[in-house]
């Protein structure tokens, strides 16, 4: 990850973990598109259990895809603090972060 510290995905997680939308939103929202991106990707790469090799395929693929209802999205996804938990995790084991 470039643009996307980890420090704010492990925030994202901690209030994902609380359930407050209001909060996630706030955060995501607070981000720039190449962070937004990264985020998005973040979450498929964990999701669809695809491989960090393929990340800047991800990323770009993602940020084809920011508009303004991309936070949203992101902060009403299914598990959102597990799936970015695993993703971190797969980041973490290849050494990307």
């Amino acid at each position: 990850m470039k643009a996307l510290k980890k420090s704010t995905v492990e925030e994202l997680i901690e209030v994902a973990d609380t359930g407050e939308l209001d909060k996630m939103v706030g955060i995501l929202v607070s981000l720039d598109n190449e962070q937004l991106a990264e985020m998005r990707a973040l979450t498929w790469m964990a999701k669809d259990k695809d491989t960090p090799k393929h990340w800047e395929a991800l990323v770009i693929e993602a940020r084809s895809r920011i508009d303004d209802q991309t936070a949203r999205f992101i902060a009403t996804m299914p598990d959102l603090a597990d799936t970015l938990r695993k993703g971190l995790e797969l980041m973490e084991a290849s050494g990307r972060i």
